[in-house]
């Protein structure tokens, strides 16, 4: 099937390896590479992106959420894809060199010091040119309305922030409890309290990226300066219009509960604004790694991946007792 629609969109090229990679939960990516790509040009070499979930509970997964945000950014971030075609349950995007890091052997630790913090000093330059975009509403983007403001500004489907968590939150929570998979409901569901207020009053709804983890984050060794490019990011399916935080809180969730990279990040994030993190920043942030990590738990559900965010649970949560709320 993947050949035919191949072969109908290039009619005038050849297939010459199809490499399907096994990342990701909501696509299946190949990497497509022609036989004229005699010099291992990466022009000649395109991703196949395939929405799993076709359906509308899973509108946010489709590739025209990917095509009207890369078509919003192009011209903004020069590290993104391009959108070559796209139809309703699939896309092609250009190829991106390098590597994801997800893909290194040693993925984050492969950095040394001075690496990782010219690394996240380049995703801290491309997150505020991200999170400068307004919007309007909130939540999952609502492509009806953004394509008939001619693309000019992402509209969200909610009409406050809070309509993102409310329901999934409990929803999420009632499965754990019903898996007996976690036993503090209660301790998390006060955490959600604490912070329901701030959500509901947070009013300057900004393009959010919604899932930076090392599959999204692309990076190419530079031999000269001995440091390694940040050359994509990838995967605009899942965007929101909202709080930028979230973004910091999903990577807090990805790294496991350890903020010594997330403060790395701030640290250049937050240079030019003269405050810094502030405090309250610090808790959404640490509320918004909580909130991601009990949505994987409920998502990936088995015996291994049950370990392990009952584990990156255990940490945020721990971690949110220490800021003394």
């Amino acid at each position: 099937m993947q050949q035919k629609i191949l072969n109908r969109i290039f009619p005038d090229k050849t297939i010459k390896t199809i490499q399907h990679i096994n990342k990701g939960y909501e696509h299946a990516i190949s990497i497509i590479t022609f036989t004229n790509d005699i010099n291992n040009n990466n022009d000649d070499k395109v991703i196949f992106r395939k929405c799993k979930f076709h359906n509308d509970t899973n509108e946010f997964h489709f590739p025209i959420i990917q095509f009207l945000s890369n078509l919003l950014l192009q011209n903004k971030i020069n590290v993104i894809s391009k959108i070559i075609y796209f139809e309703e349950n699939f896309c092609l995007e250009s190829y991106l060199p390098g590597s994801d890091i997800s893909d290194l052997p040693n993925q984050w630790d492969t950095f040394n010091e001075k690496q990782l913090n010219y690394l996240l000093k380049q995703l801290s330059n491309i997150l505020l040119k991200l999170h400068k975009i307004n919007c309007k509403k909130f939540g999952d983007i609502n492509k009806k309305e953004t394509i008939l403001n001619n693309n000019s500004i992402v509209i969200g489907k909610d009409n406050n922030w809070l309509d993102t968590f409310d329901n999934s939150f409990q929803e999420n929570l009632n499965y754990l409890k019903k898996k007996k998979k976690f036993k503090k409901e209660k301790e998390l569901l006060k955490v959600f309290e604490i912070v329901k207020n701030k959500i509901e009053n947070f009013n300057e709804p900004k393009l959010v990226h919604a899932d930076l983890n090392a599959n999204n984050i692309r990076v190419q060794f530079n031999e000269k300066n001995q440091n390694y490019e940040l050359t994509g990011l990838l995967d605009f399916g899942d965007v929101k219009a909202g709080d930028p935080r979230f973004d910091f809180g999903r990577l807090l969730s990805h790294w496991k509960g350890d903020w010594n990279k997330l403060n790395i990040l701030c640290k250049y994030y937050y240079y030019g604004n003269n405050v810094g993190m502030t405090k309250e920043d610090e808790i959404m942030i640490q509320f918004y790694a909580i909130y991601y990590c009990v949505f994987l738990y409920t998502v990936f559900d088995g015996k291994e991946n049950d370990e392990k965010y009952f584990n990156i649970l255990t940490i945020l949560l721990q971690k949110w007792n220490e800021l003394n709320i």
